[in-house]
């Protein structure tokens, strides 16, 4: 069980191999719905082949098949376990060598209290199972879910976005 200000680090799938190994998920992708894709949200994802092939010829809006930025397909599930309205400010953290292989900036965001209980809770379903992080509507993190989260704050690696493109989804998130 971990305590206090966590750093959860999520690594993008592209750069890390260990991808194939992560398994179900829950909550997914946004829905096809008049309702505006929200900048960032977390969703339990599913490896499963069967379930994968299913969500490619049945059209469910809780389920989507998605890739990730290296075309490994997932199958994400609504609602999100997060969204945008659950994060009460986002700031960039300089990336810590023993904790990811990517040099740079992550992701700092600090969650709202309902947050905080939704994440305790999803983390616990989701036990060494995936959790995807969707920004503006892609997949851009995948990560394994290694310990129940007791935080307010999430981080994630994103090796694929420039320092730029990291300031600039801080500047939209804590402009809402």
């Amino acid at each position: 069980m971990l305590h206090g200000a966590v750093r959860l680090l999520l690594l993008l799938c592209a750069a890390c191999s260990a991808g194939a190994q992560q398994d179900r998920l829950r909550p997914s992708l946004p829905a096809a719905s008049a309702q505006p894709v929200p900048i960032i949200a977390l969703r339990a994802l599913s490896q499963d082949p069967k379930a994968i092939a299913k969500g490619r010829t049945v059209h469910n809006t809780s389920e989507s098949v998605v890739a990730d930025p290296s075309g490994r397909e997932w199958l994400a599930q609504e609602p999100p376990i997060l969204d945008t309205r659950h994060i009460s400010g986002a700031s960039l953290a300089p990336t810590q060598p023993d904790q990811t292989p990517f040099p740079g900036e992550s992701l700092r965001l600090t969650l709202t209290p309902e947050a905080q209980g939704l994440i305790l809770t999803a983390s616990r379903q989701l036990l060494g199972q995936g959790m995807g992080v969707f920004i503006d509507g892609k997949l851009r993190v995948v990560a394994t879910v290694r310990a129940e989260l007791r935080t307010h704050t999430l981080e994630f690696t994103i090796s694929s976005f420039s320092s730029e493109q990291l300031q600039d989804l801080v500047r939209r998130l804590n402009a809402r």
